[in-house]
């Protein structure tokens, strides 16, 4: 329907299509602004759509796609699009917000705001008043509601800020890193300090780092492994933000070798790097280091993360609710719901195989300590034909906890091969030990003569 849609109106097809099935449940939303969009906004219209991120595809209303195309700039530039077109300032609830302050705000300081953005800026200061006190929450005001109450908490104002400057053509963000305020110039992006008289353009450095992998991680994610948190002025501290640099639904870009492989801009000042290397029992294996970065020059650090030889360590994380449909049962249930809270064991088998043959005499030697630990075992097959091919009886007597189950469209073996990096999903048996938390301390792939022995070490250490 998407393509049809992309031909009808003569859009690219590979980019409707990533929208609209991005969309989800808010798919008819989306197709409706593209239909009744005409065809010299058309493009307009898609642009707008690509600047929003795939969580705002599946909420924003047509109201708000709306009034953003009403109210789009001439100014095509990548800096308008992102920074004047697009309604997403923060953490906000989307509404129409551009007509409405076009229609309320004085043509004379719409006038001087434009000529100079530092006049806005003192009108916020004047007129809104903040108030953290009156919102404990920090649930982000409307924009429109700031305007009527003139009041608002820190975040909600300098959303307001953002939103009134964009409604006017005027770019201006919050920075995604450092959560600064700003507006650009027409060359700079300057910082906007509401205790200040005068706005300014912080100076950057150049920030790289070094990594030498360990076993269980190759790529250290952010604020997976590590975060990097500024020190204020006040002492207190500051963690960068780099998780908005992607989508929602979060991806590559926030590793290591994403953030700090190449040099990175970042302001000059006094930093913390913390990394961390969670173990199986819960315990954190942390460094903390301080570096500083100074204008115009480039600072190099390294980034280590502990290991451990005695204890067991996170190697990958998976998510618990997936579901798989045991053999007994039509309809689908969660791996939690199965396994309940703690440790469990997953398998795909490949019956008739003899490297799942061998595992499963391997799990027959161990079945009595696998039963007094009494944790699930689920045990998958690609499809019913494999189930029906599989004869439990030839590996002499199981594990009681057991349960058998067919792993659909391969989720189940997808989702593991991925978290484990594993090349190929087709290479059975695959066996993991993790909890309800989706943390996996133990991974198996093909033929492997010491598995009981492996799974009952890593049992008796977490």
């Amino acid at each position: 329907k998407a393509k049809a849609l992309a031909k009808e109106l003569n859009l690219d097809a590979t980019q409707t299509v990533k929208i609209l099935v991005g969309s989800r449940g808010n798919w008819k939303t989306l197709e409706t602004f593209l239909s009744n969009t005409k065809e010299e906004e058309r493009i307009t219209a898609t642009t707008l759509l690509k600047v929003l991120k795939p969580k705002d595809w599946r909420d924003v209303s047509g109201d708000v796609l709306s009034d953003c195309l009403g109210n789009a700039p001439q100014n095509k530039s990548e800096i308008f699009n992102r920074y004047v077109l697009n309604p997403r300032v923060g953490n906000e609830m989307l509404s129409p917000y551009k007509s409405f302050f076009r229609n309320v705000i004085d043509k004379e300081l719409v006038a001087r705001s434009k000529e100079n953005p530092q006049a806005l800026v003192e009108w916020v200061k004047k007129n809104i008043t903040v108030n953290d006190v009156l919102n404990p929450q920090r649930i982000p005001v409307m924009s429109a509601g700031v305007w009527k109450a003139r009041t608002a908490d820190t975040n909600s104002r300098n959303i307001f800020f953002v939103s009134v400057a964009r409604a006017l053509d005027i770019p201006a963000r919050i920075e995604s890193v450092t959560r600064k305020t700003q507006y650009y110039d027409g060359t700079n992006w300057m910082d906007v300090d509401f205790e200040s008289d005068a706005q300014t353009i912080t100076p950057q450095g150049l920030l790289s780092a070094s990594y030498n992998p360990i076993k269980t991680v190759g790529d250290p994610q952010y604020e997976g492994h590590f975060t990097i948190a500024k020190i204020l002025p006040s002492g207190k501290l500051q963690t960068l933000n780099f998780s908005v640099n992607n989508n929602i639904d979060m991806g590559p870009g926030n590793t290591w070798s994403a953030l700090l492989k190449k040099p990175l801009p970042i302001d000059e000042g006094n930093y913390l790097l913390i990394t961390g290397n969670r173990m199986a029992k819960g315990n954190i294996l942390t460094i903390i280091n301080s570096f500083e970065v100074k204008a115009g020059q480039s600072t190099h650090i390294n980034l280590v993360i502990r290991e451990s030889l005695e204890d067991t360590q996170v190697i990958g994380n998976i998510d618990a609710e997936n579901k798989y449909k045991p053999v007994d049962s039509s309809e689908e249930t969660s791996i939690l719901n199965t396994t309940g809270r703690g440790y469990f064991i997953i398998g795909i088998l490949g019956p008739r195989q003899e490297p799942t043959n061998h595992a499963m005499r391997n799990i027959a030697t161990i079945a009595s300590d696998l039963n007094a630990w009494n944790r699930s075992i689920i045990l998958l097959f690609k499809s019913e034909e494999d189930w029906k091919g599989f004869d439990k009886s030839e590996f002499g007597v199981l594990p009681e906890t057991i349960v058998y189950g067919i792993d659909e469209a391969d989720k189940i073996t997808d989702m593991i091969t991925g978290a484990m990096k594993l090349t190929d999903k087709n290479k059975l048996p695959l066996f993991i030990i993790a909890d309800t938390f989706g943390r996996v301390v133990y991974v198996s792939q093909g033929y492997n003569t010491n598995m009981g022995e492996q799974l009952i070490k890593t049992i008796r250490k977490i």
